[in-house]
Order: structure tokens, then C-alpha cells, then sequence
């Protein structure tokens, strides 16, 4: 990840100074990139209308487009006031995702930024909220900011996953590393080693065997994680070793130690698993109580 020179803001027009305006207005200023806010509306109540009325269902979404293009018109002349680039644009979009896409193609965007958004469990099923659906899709980093993020992170963990390739490990702490660097943060390094899985194995009869499989298992992940660290240079006190199931221990630890966001990688997935939940990534993204940076890092 470069100087940043393009970013990307998913605005809500109903949130014209949200958590991810005001990211991006510090990441903007810290950089020199240029701007660019969109919004994309949709209403299902006035799209209704169109079943009676047409030309009242126009009428409607005309009106709503109006004020959406006027606030995020609004929030540019806030950022050019600081002798920023901006651009702005407004539209009706449903479904939302491909036109996110192609506006982040058009941009040549180096990173997104979306509010994190409130769900219910059928949305959280179906990855229906745009962050949601551009973690799993979009092809540059994605940050997704909380309620309460500062407007600059100080405090920024990068997690690891010492059984993938290790250069797509060094890369991704690279990432990391330049990303707290224009920010003038603060960069830790983490890796959480998950209890292994032996159900319906012989060797789980006794306990002891797997006990000592268990141990083994964890040497060899910390004694790799060590060399990895070693070899990125990153001091042993700034490289964390962490046991326990992946998601909520990260999450936990982030907290107790005041990080304002965690830097993971992101991995594309197959067409069903896009999807659906479960990944490492997305329970991060559903419970950190601090902002998210996504990474794409590849395909599966």
C-alpha cells in the first residue's frame, strides 16, 4: 500500500458527518489524495409506488435523489475548503454492489471507507450492508469505521496467519506497516493459534494424546510465528502470540489494548461462498468494537 492518492467514501446521506466522513477527511488531509464521495439510494417504499403510479413513483425518486445529491455536493465543498480534490455523485442503484464496483474501478481508487452498518440476522445471513458485501467483493482494501473511531487510528494490529504462504504474510504486514506510517500510528503484530479440530478421531480416547498433539501443535505454530516476526524485524514486544478460537480472541485482545483498528487479509471465495458467513474476516467485522481494514490478498 503506497501514498494514498485516490480514496473512495461510501456516504450516507442520512449520516452527512459519520464515523467514515470524518476518516476520510483526516486520511485526505494526512495524504493529499483526491476525493471521491458516493452515494447509492434505493427505497423500497417509493420503487412500490410504481405498481399504481408510475409517473408519481418518478416523481418520488426524483425528490429523494435531489437531497441525497445535495448533501453529499455539501460534504465536497466541506473537503474542498481544505483545498482537497473532490468529487461527488449521487444515484439510484438497486442492487447496490456492482455499481460500488465499477465506481471504485472509475476512481482508480486505493481504498474504500463505509460506515459499519447496523444489522438484523436475516441481513447478517444474506451479506445484504455494503460493507458487508465489499469485503467479500471489492477488489482494493475496504475500511469500515465504527461509531466512535477516532478520525485517525493511533493504534493499529495487523493479524497474521502463520499456516498461509509467508510472503503473503510479509505483504500483508507491509500493507499494514505503510498504512499506520501515513496515519503516524502505532503498528502491532498478532497471530492466533486455534485449538485443533479431532473430533471423531481415535486419538481425542484418553485425553493425554491429544493433550500432547495439542502442545506440539501450538510449539511449532509459536516457534514459526517467532521466525516470522524475526525475519519481518517487528520486536518481539510489539509481536503477540495469542491462543484461542480466532475472532473473539482477536477482537478481545484489540480491545484491551486500545487498538483503533485491525488490519487482516481478505481472501475471494468461491460464488456460493460469497454469500455466507463464517470466515475469520467477517466475525471480525461483525464483532471488533474498533474499525476494520480488509486486505485482498487473493483467490481461494
Amino acid at each position: 500500500m503506497t501514498q494514498f492518492r485516490s480514496l473512495y467514501l461510501l456516504s450516507d446521506p442520512q449520516r452527512p458527518h459519520s464515523p467514515a466522513f470524518e476518516r476520510t477527511r483526516a486520511l485526505a488531509l494526512a495524504s493529499g489524495a483526491r476525493v471521491h464521495i458516493a452515494a447509492f439510494c434505493y427505497s423500497r417504499a417509493i420503487a412500490a409506488i410504481a405498481l399504481v403510479n408510475r409517473a408519481a413513483m418518478e416523481q418520488a425518486r426524483d425528490g429523494y435523489l435531489a437531497e441525497a445529491r445535495r448533501v453529499v455536493e455539501q460534504q465536497a465543498v466541506d473537503l474542498r475548503e481544505l483545498d482537497l480534490q473532490v468529487s461527488s455523485a449521487a444515484d439510484w442503484a438497486h442492487p447496490v454492489l456492482p455499481e460500488i464496483l465499477t465506481g471504485l474501478a472509475e476512481q482508480q481508487t486505493d481504498i474504500a471507507i463505509v460506515d459499519a452498518m447496523e444489522e438484523g440476522l436475516p441481513q447478517r445471513l444474506l451479506a445484504h450492508s455494503p460493507d458487508q458485501q465489499m469485503l467479500r467483493r471489492s477488489p482494493v482494501p475496504v475500511m469500515r469505521v465504527t461509531p466512535g473511531d477516532r478520525p485517525l487510528p493511533r493504534r493499529v494490529l495487523v493479524a497474521v496467519d502463520v499456516l498461509e504462504d509467508p510472503m503473503l504474510n510479509l505483504r500483508l504486514l507491509r500493507d499494514a506497516a505503510a498504512f499506520a506510517l501515513q496515519c503516524d500510528a502505532s503498528l502491532q503484530l498478532a497471530y492466533v493459534s486455534e485449538p485443533i479440530a479431532l473430533v471423531g478421531s481415535d486419538i481425542i480416547v484418553g485425553g493425554g494424546t491429544s493433550e500432547m498433539l495439542e502442545a506440539e501443535v501450538s510449539r511449532v505454530r509459536r516457534e514459526t510465528f517467532a521466525a516470522f516476526s524475526a525475519d519481518a524485524h517487528v520486536p518481539a514486544e510489539l509481536a503477540h502470540f495469542l491462543e484461542g478460537p480466532a475472532a473473539p480472541t482477536l477482537c478481545r485482545f484489540a480491545s484491551e489494548q486500545g487498538c483503533d483498528l485491525i488490519v487482516l487479509g481478505v481472501t475471494a471465495r468461491g460464488r456460493v461462498d460469497r454469500w455466507l458467513l463464517g470466515s475469520t474476516a467477517e466475525q471480525v467485522l461483525r464483532h471488533a468494537s474498533c474499525g476494520v481494514l480488509a486486505l485482498p490478498t487473493g483467490t481461494a
